[in-house]
């Protein structure tokens, strides 16, 4: 029989793992679930949260009341891939927001749109210089001071 990993993260009180058995009894699930601890976990798995979110990104669903055996066994259901929605469920993008808000404040914004991509100018050719502007780039025809001023 198959094994598949169920990452949890949280303080796992007692009888909390025994809800967790009732509740994978109820979906009857064709493979075996091995609890793990998420801090262990690959991060493309989804992680069953305990009374508190995970402290680091990962997909999770949060399950308030780990007694509560209807409540865990969705949230089972969630975690193992059997449905693709929960009402609690937040995906690692989703934590993004919230961490840095925490960390930084209420001023963090989220970008939604990107702003428009600039047109790109092409340039245009320089103008060849005028003839009253070749004194400066013919180091042979300019005045040296001693000219300049003998004429004040």
């Amino acid at each position: 029989m198959n094994t598949v990993p169920l990452p949890i993260f949280g303080e796992k009180l007692l009888g909390d793992m025994d809800a967790i058995r009732e509740a994978k009894a109820g979906l009857d699930l064709p493979y075996m679930v091995r609890p793990m601890d998420a801090a262990a976990t690959p991060k493309n798995l989804r992680v069953l949260a305990l009374r508190a979110r995970p402290t680091h990104l990962c997909a999770n669903v949060l399950v308030t009341d780990p007694a509560d055996v209807d409540q865990v066994m969705a949230a089972l259901e969630w975690v193992l891939g059997r449905t693709n929605h929960h009402p609690e469920a937040l995906t690692a993008d989703e934590m993004v927001l919230p961490m840095l808000r925490n960390v930084f404040g209420d001023q963090v914004n989220e970008i939604t749109e990107l702003p428009p991509k600039p047109v790109k100018v092409k340039p245009q050719p320089a103008a060849p210089p005028k003839p009253e502007d070749e004194l400066w780039y013919d180091p042979t025809k300019w005045m040296t001071g001693a000219d300049f001023f003998s004429n004040a």
